[in-house]
């Protein structure tokens, strides 16, 4: 049986899981080597992924760990990690946003009221037997009435 041999190296933004380990396993950079056997039979040569094997981040200094695991079940530690990694990074756009979105509303408002712009804003008097502005009257309910 013939049979070759991948390495790739794979970086988890977040802690990962695998079937048939103690422990989650931490966010990093991981060496990973996938075994792969030639199919017999076939017109092209084409391989079938066998095994990967993970080389993980010591624990102790000088102590190497392996774990040798389906294929499968890595490619499926490697999509949950990018889906959990842009659902963060859709919060943190979202969150983004929204921040930007009060920042110019805020500076709208502020350069309303800085131009003079009156329309929409209740007007207070500063002198409370002051009457209102002319025109004023105009958009109270009960209308202006002198107090003279």
């Amino acid at each position: 049986m013939t049979s070759r041999s991948i390495e790739r190296t794979v970086t988890f933004k977040n802690d990962f899981k695998v079937r048939g380990y103690k422990r989650p396993l931490p966010a990093g950079v991981y060496q990973t080597e996938t075994e792969e056997v030639l199919l017999e039979g076939s017109i092209t040569p084409a391989y079938r992924r066998y095994q990967t094997t993970l080389r993980l981040q010591p624990e102790r200094p000088g102590i190497e760990e392996y774990l040798t695991l389906s294929p499968g079940e890595f490619d499926a530690a490697i999509l949950r990690d990018h889906a959990l990694a842009k659902a963060e990074e859709d919060k943190a756009t979202e969150a983004r946003t929204l921040r930007l979105e009060r920042e110019a509303q805020k500076t709208a408002d502020l350069l309303a009221v800085e131009s003079g712009e009156e329309e929409g804003m209740l007007w207070m008097a500063e002198e409370p037997d002051r009457p209102p502005p002319f025109g004023f009257e105009e958009f109270t309910s009960s209308g202006y009435k002198d107090p003279d």
